[in-house]
Formats: structure tokens, sequence, C-alpha cells
């Protein structure tokens, strides 16, 4: 089994339809080979995958907000810091692997950042 085989096994169906949606085109056509092989496996139509994404979840704290799943991997970026960027910081932040989301990078209005400070 290759390690995308071993990923994609790992992934629940509603996950998986959100790789899909969200990923499959992030991958050589090798691994896309390997990805219709799971889609063919786990018997799943194109339709059965847009009603998996389009269906409302509860969304659980310390999950993705996008896809809800607990699938992440550490991102490190590097960020200009100081004035006139006289430094450079490394900054760790969390990838969703399912869907690619990384929440540190949204642009967030006003009210969405003062829930996320003022909520515990």
């Amino acid at each position: 089994m290759s390690k995308i085989s071993d990923v994609l096994s790992s992934f629940t169906n509603r996950e998986f339809a959100y790789f899909l949606k969200y990923r499959l085109v992030e991958f050589s056509d090798s691994s896309r080979e390997t990805i219709y092989l799971e889609i063919k496996s786990r018997n799943l139509t194109p339709k059965n995958l847009e009603k998996l994404v389009n269906d409302k979840f509860t969304p659980i704290k310390g999950n993705c907000s996008r896809c809800n799943a607990n699938h992440f991997f550490t991102e490190t970026r590097i960020e200009q810091a100081g004035s006139m960027n006289s430094y450079e910081i490394e900054v760790n932040t969390y990838r969703c692997i399912v869907c690619g989301f990384n929440e540190a990078l949204e642009v967030k209005g006003f009210w969405k950042r003062l829930v996320d400070v003022f909520s515990f």
C-alpha cells in the first residue's frame, strides 16, 4: 500500500468527499488513479459525494472549521517582523490534511475576531 492509500483509508466518507472537493487537483496523475480506486472501493457516486459535502454538521471545537475533520499537520511559515521588516520569525500554524484549510491564514472580520477573543 502506498502512503496516499493509507491516508485515504483513514478518512470517513465525509472527510473523503471534502478531500476530493478541495485537494484532488493538487495530486499527480498516478496519485489520482489511487484516489479514483478508493472512490470505486467505497462505492461512492458523484451524487453521494455532493450530498456528503453539502450536509450540515455540528462543529467540534479543535476540529477543522471547514470540514470538521481532526487531521492536521504543522505548517511553518517565515514572516517579516519589526520596524522596517528588520528580522524574520517562524510561525507554526495547523493545516487540515483533508481539505487544506488553515484557519490562521483566514482573513477575519472584526466581529469574528471579537468572538474568538471572548470565547472560551
